[in-house]
């Protein structure tokens, strides 16, 4: 799942893949919402993994 995450968010500079959820990936996951027109929850719940 981090793999995945990390391949949709397009974090620069890149994450670590040794962290599972820190709170850069928080902010990252926010950002996605907010870009997407979601619910700003900063979790990477089923509607985000579906786009």
């Amino acid at each position: 799942m981090q793999k995945n995450k990390i391949s949709i968010l397009k974090p620069n500079p890149p994450l670590p893949r040794d962290q599972f959820y820190s709170p850069r990936m928080e902010e990252l996951v926010k950002d996605y919402h907010k870009k997407n027109q979601l619910t700003e929850t900063g979790i990477a719940d089923l509607v985000l993994r579906q786009k």
